[in-house]
């Protein structure tokens, strides 16, 4: 399927891997402001596998809830928009891997099991505006080692998690932490906003070269904030 758009529709239980499922190169569609409900392992899913990835498609707009796995998924891909959205009890918000030059920007993501949004082995990502609320962490970017052999179709050494923009976000009431850096380096973190999370930043591993600026953190709900971070860092292991 190419250039085709849903809209206003409702997708309900038993639809394969995904209640709205985008393959084999599909390219530059519209998802706008559908309801995808319980029942499916994924909501809305970019797949690609072996096969060419589905570029430059736009997810807006859209209502995701109760979803068994991830409510948005793609992998391989690039030039995607993810905006927009009410994302709510799933185990993760948004999952990406492999990716780049991907924007997730004023989604409102709340109750995950486990990330808000969850980013392997990628780069040049835009994570922006968005609200995480109560997950186990709100936005993780890592790099983890894989067997060349099981990707024979792209060079995973090409993949490194790193040069992405994570800025203007507000995370809040996380179990583990606001912001998660695990072997991911050459980052923009800045201006986002943090209360009550168990560590507002968490870096382990290779961070070197990230640029952690001008953040805040304090009740949000309340209006009061407060700089806590407006210096570079780089070889940080300790959270924040």
């Amino acid at each position: 399927m190419r250039y085709c758009t849903w809209g206003a529709g409702v997708v309900g239980p038993g639809c394969d891997a995904g209640g709205i499922t985008l393959q084999d190169g599909s390219n530059g569609n519209r998802i706008l402001n559908n309801e995808v409900g319980s029942g499916n392992g994924n909501g809305i899913f970019i797949k690609a596998h072996g096969v060419p990835c589905g570029n430059n498609n736009v997810i807006a707009g859209n209502h995701i809830h109760d979803i068994m796995y991830n409510a948005v998924e793609l992998g391989f891909c690039t030039g995607n928009q993810i905006v927009g959205n009410n994302i709510h009890n799933s185990i993760d918000g948004i999952w990406m891997g492999f990716a780049k030059g991907n924007v997730i920007k004023d989604n409102t993501i709340a109750n995950m099991n486990n990330h808000g949004v969850i980013v392997l082995n990628s780069f040049e990502i835009e994570v922006s505006g968005n609200q995480i609320i109560n997950a186990r962490d709100g936005i993780y970017f890592f790099w983890e080692q894989k067997n060349p052999g099981d990707f024979w179709w792209l060079d995973v050494n090409q993949f490194a998690s790193r040069n992405n923009r994570i800025f203007s976000n507000t995370l809040r009431d996380n179990a583990g932490s606001g912001i998660f850096l695990e072997n991911s380096t050459d980052n923009e973190v800045h201006n986002n906003v943090f209360a009550n999370n168990a560590k507002n930043i968490k870096l382990k591993g290779n961070t070197n070269g990230n640029e952690i600026r001008d953040n805040q953190e304090g009740r949000v709900a309340e209006g009061f904030v407060k700089k806590f971070l407006q210096n570079f860092f780089t070889n940080l292991s300790a959270g924040l």
